[in-house]
């Protein structure tokens, strides 16, 4: 399990994860920042304009020994009211920037605000919106605070990767899809940046 926003500093992190159908396992760096916000802060915190991130933001150095070596930041951002709904959209911001052939850095010195809002262009960025799930096919559970995503094809007959957060902490696990319905998200090649608030649900 991964939980960016309440986990100790962890350093030389192993991980395995598949890329374009191969298998890397490789180490990473976390840091995390220590303006953490709990649970039950999110509804109870008086709400800022200049107040975007809700949680800590955690910070890794990923794929180190590897070509695909980069930088990574996680965020748990307060997004505006949707007009539609009412209601004050969250999501899961993820930004990554490569490092490969580029001066060496730790952890810690990608932690700094200053550090990503230079030499951003190429920059990939990606939202996750707390979207909740269904269960056994009734109304949205958890909506606008947690979000749910399928993060990898089946595994045995009925259970599936799912990748989950929420203000106080993110994780993968093994979760059974007999009766839930949960997000997945489409990327498409080229694009940068979606920050869209579309999300489809998968059985």
């Amino acid at each position: 399990a991964f939980y960016p926003y309440v986990s100790l500093d962890s350093y030389v992190v192993t991980e395995k994860v598949m890329v374009q159908g191969n298998i890397f396992t490789m180490t990473s760096d976390f840091y995390c920042d220590d303006d953490w916000i709990g649970w039950n802060s999110v509804d109870t915190r008086a709400p800022s304009d200049n107040d975007k991130t809700y949680g800590a933001t955690t910070y890794a150095i990923r794929y180190k020994g590897t070509s695909m070596v980069s930088a990574w930041k996680y965020e748990y951002v307060r997004g505006e009211i949707n007009p539609e709904t009412g209601n004050r959209d969250y999501y899961m911001k993820i930004t990554s920037r490569s490092l490969f052939g580029k001066e060496k850095l730790s952890v810690r010195e990608i932690a700094d605000d200053e550090y990503w809002a230079e030499y951003n262009e190429e920059d990939v960025v990606r939202y996750f919106p707390a979207s909740g799930y269904k269960e056994y096919g009734d109304d949205l559970i958890n909506q606008y605070d947690c979000g749910y995503f399928l993060s990898s094809t089946p595994v045995g007959s009925d259970l599936v990767t799912l990748m989950y957060f929420d203000p106080g902490l993110a994780f993968s696990n093994y979760v059974a899809t007999t009766y839930d319905e949960y997000s997945v998200r489409l990327f498409t090649s080229g694009i940068k940046v979606l920050g869209d608030f579309g999300g489809g649900a998968l059985k």
